[in-house]
């Protein structure tokens, strides 16, 4: 388990400082890189942030990651078919987040959550409730088989 914070701060620093080592080629794609060499040195930070900030209830009630993970790659798609990657990956990025962040919350409020809610409902929970107006608690199985002897 990391414990470790200094550790945790020396190894983002590595992997910020390696963006600037003269490794591989410039372009994303074309070769390896200096970050994606060091890329696992960020992954101790990320171990300790997740461990040691208390956002644990973070997301409990209203979770729209699932909608994040379905809508990302639609919008990169089409921003790559109308070529905003010509505008650089930074204003690329900012736009991916941006046009998938309504989108997600929008598939959330409007799909995910009604249909999670509905999962709770079924047919013999539905037929044991008293229907509106009766006072009576006997669930609807004991009624029938009074009625039946």
């Amino acid at each position: 388990m990391p414990g470790n914070p200094w550790l945790a701060v020396a190894n983002a620093a590595i992997f910020v400082g390696s963006h600037w080592l003269p490794v591989g080629s410039p372009t994303p794609g074309d070769a390896l890189t200096s970050a994606s060499l060091l890329a696992p040195a960020l992954v101790y930070a990320v171990l300790w942030l997740g461990i040691h900030i208390p956002f644990h209830h973070l997301g409990s009630a209203n979770d729209g990651s699932n909608s994040i993970y379905i809508y990302a790659y639609p919008v990169q798609v089409l921003l790559a078919i109308w070529r905003v990657t010509r505008s650089g990956h930074l204003a690329h990025a900012a736009l991916r987040v941006l046009a998938a962040i309504p989108l997600a919350v929008a598939g959330w409020w409007l799909i995910e959550r009604p249909v999670l809610r509905s999962r709770k409902w079924s047919p013999l929970s539905a037929a044991n409730r008293t229907p509106l107006g009766v006072n009576d608690p006997v669930p609807l199985a004991a009624s029938i088989a009074e009625r039946v002897e």
